[in-house]
């Protein structure tokens, strides 16, 4: 029997641990994206990555669920990057298609 994983909701998860919670705590029965959710200061364009419209909420996909843990937090910490150089970033979630959003810390990867 496995044992049912639970997320921390007061967590703050490292980008890497929290990827793969996302990718292990996933309900769906296909391979869903692994999506991130940024709350900033203000809205704008971040290079390639533009908040939607004049809410400072920015969300990317960092691809499927199926992918290696690593190459996601890489492609997480890409977009902290263009975007944290603009603008203070308030709060990351990260989540799949069918799961719970998970906290991330960002403190290191600024």
């Amino acid at each position: 029997m496995n044992q049912q994983i639970t997320v921390d909701r007061a967590k703050l998860y490292p980008p890497l641990e929290a990827i793969t919670l996302a990718q292990q705590t996933a309900t769906n029965k296909f391979d869903g994206k692994i999506e991130l959710h940024l709350v900033l200061n203000k809205p704008g364009k971040f290079g390639k990555f533009q908040s939607e419209r004049k809410t400072p909420l920015l969300h990317a996909v960092l691809g499927k669920q199926s992918e290696k843990p690593e190459i996601l937090s890489e492609k997480l910490t890409e977009i902290l990057t263009a975007v944290g150089a603009s603008v203070k970033i308030t709060k990351t979630v990260v989540c799949a298609t069918m799961g719970p959003g998970i906290k991330v810390n960002i403190e290191d990867i600024k």
